[in-house]
């Protein structure tokens, strides 16, 4: 939630957004033909830019009706309402509801929700879109609460609509970047023979804190002789101990204001091994290829099939895990319907749709080599957002390996 305290000079998100939004998915709920939408996670959270507690919110398709936001009773037991609504400038009517997040055990019910609806007018013959985030349960109890009214699946709308990325939203992802940018210095200046992994997690998070980021931002760290990237890895390596000649690697899920800064950094503990030394000067050529052909009109598959031609040219193994993705609020993202490019079905084919490449898509581009051995992983990560004529870095930091003294 960016509220009305963001300090000043902080990127923050405009009422005017917000509009720009909601009329985006005005749009999109009028080709489908429903009179309403239920938002959950964090499609709510684009709709409303998060309440504490959210865990609803209901955008009619009427644009002088405005958006109600839910949130869990007990983030507003024993205060006004008014004090939420205070905090910010997006939402106008704010409204508890079931803790359904905060409460596993409890059943919960959608009254609050099934009530809106019916203040909407909307009865017997309406329609109400819903999202993939909504649970069987919810969707059970809205089915018998408003007989008659037929519930309409529509993932698609929001994955859609948050596909191109305003130029409030690419500022508040490249401050996200900013912060992760600041963090790794931190991180490369702490990290030490002897330091636990998890005291080294501790001290990047206490560094983005400090430059400004959101409460649960948070990364991934994995290291040792052999370097690696993977979320099992960085997990027990929360408990070993760095050692000299390490290999750290660092990837980022910065938050502020609720977007993400995604890429990833590598942190030799002494002078990196030939190998690893090696292994990034084919990384970094490998990178160049594959941006290449960011530009608007490209294919998605264009740049997959570079980054394995490209690695397919170094001594090293391309990886199936490419790390060539969209992000935004979250980590990954995929685009909506709009911009996927009709393929025909084959069976048991597990390529991801393909789509086409277009201005206010952010990318983390991170292309990775295997050693021929299978025992090391080297990736250089890029954040960068699809201009009009190309591409714009999200991030400062250039790709390198930095080096700590392992003193």
């Amino acid at each position: 939630m960016t509220d009305k305290s963001t300090s000043a000079g902080k990127p923050r998100l405009s009422p005017a957004e917000r509009d720009r939004r909601h009329a985006l998915v005005r749009g999109y709920l009028r080709d489908a033909e429903v009179d309403a939408v239920i938002a959950s996670g964090f499609n709510a959270f684009y709709l409303t830019n998060g309440l504490p507690g959210e865990n609803f919110a209901i955008l009619p398709t009427d644009e002088s009706t405005p958006l109600t936001g839910f949130v869990n009773g007990r983030h507003i037991a024993d205060i006004p309402v008014q004090t939420l609504l205070d905090a910010q400038d997006w939402v106008t009517d704010i409204r508890p509801a079931s803790d359904f997040v905060h409460s596993p055990m409890q059943v919960g019910d959608t009254a609050a929700m099934v009530g809106r609806i019916k203040e909407l007018g909307i009865g017997r013959g309406g329609r109400v879109g819903v999202d993939a985030g909504l649970s069987h349960l919810v969707v059970e109890q809205l089915s018998a609460a408003l007989p008659g009214v037929e519930l309409v699946q529509l993932a698609d709308v929001f994955i859609s609509a948050r596909t191109l990325k305003s130029e409030e939203e690419q500022a508040m992802i490249q401050e996200a970047c900013r912060i992760w940018d600041s963090a790794v210095e931190s991180i490369r200046r702490f990290a030490r023979p002897g330091r636990l992994g998890a005291e080294i997690v501790h001290e990047g998070i206490r560094a983005m804190w400090d430059e400004g980021a959101d409460m649960d931002t948070w990364l991934f760290l994995s290291f040792g002789k052999h370097a690696s990237q993977n979320p099992a890895v960085a997990e027990l390596c929360h408990s070993r101990e760095v050692q000299r000649g390490d290999m750290l690697t660092l990837t980022a899920m910065a938050r502020y204001g609720g977007y993400a800064g995604h890429t990833d950094h590598q942190i030799s503990v002494g002078e990196p091994s030939a190998l690893h030394t090696a292994m990034f000067e084919s990384i970094r050529a490998v990178r160049e290829e594959v941006l290449s052909h960011v530009k608007p009109g490209a294919l998605h598959s264009e740049l997959t099939v570079a980054y394995r031609k490209a690695a397919q040219e170094t001594p090293f193994q391309f990886s199936h895990h490419s790390q060539i993705h969209q992000f935004g609020i979250a980590v990954p993202e995929y685009p909506g319907s709009k911009h996927r490019v009709k393929q025909e079905f084959v069976p048991g084919k597990q390529e991801q749709p393909d789509f086409v490449l277009a201005p206010g898509m952010v990318y983390s581009i991170s292309p990775t080599l295997i050693s021929a051995d299978g025992k090391d992983t080297f990736l250089g990560g890029t954040a960068l957002v699809v201009t009009e004529d190309g591409y714009r870095m999200l991030q400062k930091h250039e790709i390198e390996i930095l080096v700590t003294d392992g003193a």
